[in-house]
């Protein structure tokens, strides 16, 4: 197969031999990505003056973790949550992903991967992965987030050939996880 980013048709072809997308509904699938929703669970970043070292902090100490039950989550102006997806994502190798806000959402001020919208070959391969969103306010006011909605698009690209080594083999330092803070401790940034 060809390199480049995959079509609808192209998804469907590849759902359940290459790419896991569980659960998968139709709706969400756009001209040249799948639309990805919101779980219920999110990590709100505290407030504080301590720095964060990128080399041995284990920066879950700085989050509150909130369990929405089903209920609206109210997102404050320049404010910092993750956010768990609802979906778990497998790509194979051959498979990477991009993560963009949903244009809805963006026009109100919302960024779902801050800067980190890369989904790697390999990630959640065998057995799909949830995948953590980035959210942050840049608007003026608060935006209710509804679990189940959708917030950003998946846009798949084939590779121009396969990965070595894809994620989960790379170590996947967050596999398994629902939603994940950074653990410069176990994962220092060299």
């Amino acid at each position: 197969m060809m390199p480049g980013v995959l079509s609808d048709q192209g998804i469907r072809k590849i759902l359940g031999k290459e790419l896991i997308i569980d659960p998968f509904d139709p709706i969400n699938l756009r001209p040249s990505s799948h639309r990805l929703r919101l779980d219920t669970i999110f990590l709100v970043m505290k407030k504080g003056e301590e720095p964060i070292d990128t080399r041995s902090s284990d920066t879950q100490e700085w989050f509150d973790r909130v369990e929405t039950n089903g209920s609206p989550f109210l997102l404050k102006p320049r404010t910092f949550v993750l956010a768990a997806s609802l979906e778990k994502i497998g790509l194979s190798t051959n498979l990477t992903g991009i993560l963009n806000t949903v244009s809805s959402l963006a026009r109100v001020g919302l960024t779902t991967h801050g800067s980190s919208g890369l989904v790697p070959a390999g990630y959640g391969e065998r057995e799909g992965a949830k995948l953590t969103f980035e959210l942050f306010s840049y608007g003026s006011s608060p935006v209710w987030l509804y679990p189940g909605m959708p917030v950003c698009h998946l846009t798949l690209l084939r590779n121009t050939s396969a990965a070595e080594r894809g994620y989960d083999k790379e170590g996947g330092f967050y596999r398994g996880v629902t939603v994940a803070a950074s653990n410069f401790k176990k994962h220092p940034l060299k």
